[in-house]
């Protein structure tokens, strides 16, 4: 068989930041398989951001839940299904050797993917993975499970980029010129929540909800900023109170309201984004808009948008990062590594940042 023409199974499944992060991976593998079949098999949620992508071939989308929740039925169904697509190769872009086992049983002859301290359970050709390197970027780590030589490269060089069909981009012109959205004014999205997919629920993520409405307030105050609060339907009422107490023409809460697409499109229209370590804060770097971050029980480490203006605030307490791997212990310090970090701190940033950019609205 011509090495070129493989037909090859991507597996990653989950969630909005990490198939982000994950995209440049894509473009890669097809320049290294220019000729071959590339399929993706992805959860629902995050499905959306591989629509349009020319480097991939097709989309196989699942409930993710399958996977996690270890449902049975539907896992022997999709067993049976991807076996008859006849695929010769694997990427699997998770480092559980859940995965690995299930590929390996499906008898894929290549099954490539991560070790994690060393364990690359029947995986015929691995690469190392470490939670929050310092000396790697998230991205780099997908890339070299193509080649090792993306180990080495400026990450910058590999920016995640969704495409948007034209009709999309008129659509989105459309909805705000019907909505009125006011375009004298910096606009700012804001995604106070976060650190919530289909496997986990981590709201210890989240800068406090007063900390965002006093950095909000400072922002319409002294920036005369045009906030956009984004996020799904649960986070919709975070900073419900404090925001209640502003001007209604001066924000729009559209958690929950608009898709995952349509939330890109309108941050990519943004000056800045602010919001937590979380899926829209990697959508934001793939839109290439600038943004603020805010870290506490995870480490910044590779996962910064290193390609567009960004800042982060992480204060590094000695318990700090206590994240890994999925895992966080419950905090016995009220989070004091997010509380730490002041809505001075934060509107100082945003300022500069506000600075650096023509708004685009």
């Amino acid at each position: 068989m011509n090495p070129s023409s493989k037909r090859i199974l991507v597996v990653k499944l989950a969630a909005i930041g990490d198939v982000t992060l994950a995209l440049p991976f894509f473009a890669a593998l097809k320049e290294e398989f220019s000729q071959s079949h590339v399929a993706l098999l992805v959860g629902k949620s995050a499905a959306p951001l591989a629509e349009n992508n020319p480097a991939i071939d097709q989309h196989i989308v699942i409930d993710e839940n399958i996977f996690w929740r270890k449902r049975m039925p539907g896992l022997v169904s999709l067993f049976w299904r991807l076996k008859r697509e006849n695929f010769d190769a694997v990427y699997i872009l998770h480092w559980s050797r859940w995965f690995h086992a299930f590929f390996w049983f499906m008898g894929i002859p290549e099954r490539i993917g991560f070790n994690r301290n060393g364990r690359s359970f029947r995986l015929t050709r691995a690469a190392p993975y470490v939670e929050g390197s310092q000396d790697i970027h998230e991205t780099q780590q997908y890339l070299r499970l193509v080649h090792e030589r993306y180990a080495h490269d400026n990450p910058a060089a590999h920016a995640p980029k969704l495409f948007f069909s034209e009709e999309e981009k008129t659509g989105i012109s459309k909805w705000i010129a019907s909505l009125g959205f006011p375009t004298d004014r910096p606009w700012i999205a804001v995604s106070p929540g976060g650190g919530h997919n289909t496997k986990l629920f981590m709201p210890q993520k989240r800068w406090p909800a007063a900390h965002y409405a006093g950095l909000l307030k400072r922002l319409l105050a002294e920036e005369k900023a045009y906030i956009f609060l984004l996020g799904d339907s649960s986070e919709k009422n975070l900073i419900k109170p404090w925001m209640d107490q502003m001007p209604s023409r001066d924000y729009c809460n559209l958690a929950g309201e608009i898709s995952l697409r349509r939330t890109a499109l309108l941050i990519q229209r943004c000056r800045l984004f602010i919001g937590n370590d979380s899926g829209l804060l990697h959508l934001a770097g793939a839109v290439g808009t600038p943004s603020l971050s805010f870290f506490g029980p995870t480490s910044p480490n590779g996962k910064l948008p290193v390609w567009t203006l960004h800042k982060y605030l992480y204060t590094r307490e000695i318990c700090s990062p206590c994240y890994k791997y999925g895992q966080a212990p419950p905090c016995p310090y009220d989070l004091k590594c997010l509380r730490h970090i002041t809505v001075d701190e934060a509107f100082r940033e945003a300022h500069e940042l506000l600075g650096q950019k023509e708004a685009v609205g």
